[in-house]
C-alpha cells in the first residue's frame, strides 16, 4: 500500500516525495510573488492574476493526488497489489486527470490575457481571442471525454468488479498530451512578433524575448511526459505509470511558475533600486498605468509621485538632500520601456519642484 515491507518508500516513490515537495514550494512562492508584485505597483489584481491563483489551487490538487497515489500502488508492480489497491490507484488516476485537464487551460488562459493586456493592438487581440476559443473547445472536448471514458463512469476504477465499456486509455492520453504540446508551442511564439516590433535596443528585445520564451521549459516537460505516457504498459500499469504520474505534477506546477515570471518584473526593479541606494540613489517605487501611485524614498522623506505613462518625465516634489530616479515610460503594462533620469536636490531652505 505504498510502503515496502520495511516501512520505507522504494526508490521511485522516494523520488516522487522529494520532487513533489519542491514543486509545491515553487508554485506557492511564484504566485505569492506575483501578488506582491501587484502591490508594489499599487494595483489590484487583474483577471489573469485571479486565474493564476485558481491554477495554483488546481496544481496543488494534482500535487496532493500524487502524494496520495503513493498509498494507492504507484511505483509498485501491479501483481503484488490487492484488488482494492488497484481500484484506489485507478480512482486516483481518474481524478488527477480531471484536475490536470482543467489546470493547464487555466494557466494558458492567464498567459493569453496577460499578452492581450500588455500588447493591446488589434492583431494581437484577434490572435489572443482565437487562442482562447481554441482552449475552450479543447477543454470541453477532452474533459468531457475524460469524464465519460468509461460507461458507467465508476467502471473506470472498478473494472474487476463491474460490467462496462471504456475507450482505449493510452491512445486517449497521448492524443491529449500531443494537442496540449501544440498549444504550448503556440503560446511560445505568440508574443515574439510584438516584442521585436518595439522601439527598444536590440539587447533589450533579446531579454524580453527570453522572458517570454521561458515557456520552452513547459514544452520540454510536455514532450517528456508524452514519451512516458506512450511507454505505459497496461499489463503493469502501476509500475510503468510512475513517471508519467510525476511528470503530470511537474507540468502543472512549473506551468504555474513560468506563467508568473513575466509579472515579477516589478520585484526585479525593486531589487535593482535597493541596490542603487548603496551608491547614494533613492528607492524608486514601481507604479504602472495612469492614476496609479508610486513612491520615491529620499534620505529625509517619502513623497508620493503621480506616475503617468508618457514620453516625458513625471513631476516630483522632493526635500533638500533627497534624490529621485525618474522613469519615462513608453508603454503601459508589466513590460515597460523605461528611460531613467537621476535627479539630486542640493541642500536649500525650501523644497524644489523638478
Amino acid at each position: 500500500m505504498g510502503l515496502t515491507q520495511t516501512g520505507t518508500y522504494n526508490t521511485r516513490q522516494l523520488q516522487i516525495v522529494i520532487i513533489n515537495s519542491i514543486l509545491v514550494v515553487l508554485s506557492i512562492t511564484a504566485v505569492s510573488l506575483r501578488v506582491w508584485a501587484r502591490r508594489l505597483q499599487g494595483l489590484g489584481l487583474f483577471v489573469e492574476d485571479y486565474l493564476s491563483i485558481f491554477a495554483l489551487a488546481l496544481s496543488l490538487g494534482v500535487n496532493a493526488l500524487l502524494f496520495q497515489s503513493l498509498h494507492a500502488g504507484v511505483g509498485e508492480h501491479v501483481d503484488t497489489l490487492s484488488t482494492a489497491t488497484v481500484e484506489a490507484y485507478s480512482l486516483n488516476l481518474y481524478v488527477m486527470q480531471l484536475f490536470w485537464n482543467t489546470c493547464l487551460p487555466v494557466i494558458k488562459l492567464s498567459i493569453v490575457l496577460f499578452y492581450q493586456r500588455i500588447f493591446p493592438v488589434r492583431s494581437m487581440i484577434i490572435a489572443c481571442r482565437s487562442v482562447m476559443l481554441f482552449l475552450a473547445a479543447w477543454y470541453i472536448a477532452f474533459q468531457t471525454t475524460a469524464i465519460f471514458q468509461c460507461i458507467p463512469i465508476h467502471h473506470e476504477w472498478q473494472k474487476k468488479t463491474t460490467q462496462g465499456k471504456c475507450i482505449a486509455f493510452v491512445p486517449f492520453v497521448t492524443t491529449l498530451a500531443a494537442t496540449n504540446l501544440c498549444t504550448d508551442v503556440l503560446l511560445l511564439i505568440l508574443p515574439t512578433r510584438q516584442v521585436w516590433k518595439l522601439q527598444i535596443p536590440w539587447g533589450r528585445k533579446v531579454g524580453l524575448s527570453a522572458i517570454f520564451t521561458l515557456g520552452i521549459i513547459v514544452c520540454a516537460i510536455s514532450i517528456v511526459r508524452l514519451e512516458n505516457l506512450i511507454a505505459i504498459s497496461n499489463s503493469d500499469i502501476t509500475w510503468s505509470d510512475t513517471y508519467s504520474h510525476l511528470w503530470t505534477a511537474i507540468e502543472s506546477s512549473l506551468g504555474v511558475v513560468v506563467s508568473c515570471l513575466p509579472s515579477l518584473m516589478p520585484i526585479v526593479r525593486l531589487v535593482k533600486s535597493r541596490g542603487s541606494r548603496r551608491d547614494g540613489k533613492s528607492l524608486t517605487g514601481i507604479g504602472q498605468g495612469s492614476s496609479y501611485p508610486s513612491y520615491v524614498r529620499g534620505p529625509y522623506e517619502l513623497s508620493e509621485v503621480s506616475n503617468r505613462v508618457s514620453t516625458g518625465p513625471t513631476r516630483t516634489r522632493l526635500r533638500a538632500g533627497s534624490s529621485h530616479s525618474d522613469l519615462i515610460r513608453k508603454q503601459a503594462g508589466d513590460i515597460e520601456i523605461i528611460t531613467e533620469i537621476d535627479q539630486t536636490v542640493e541642500s536649500t531652505n525650501h523644497s524644489n519642484n523638478i
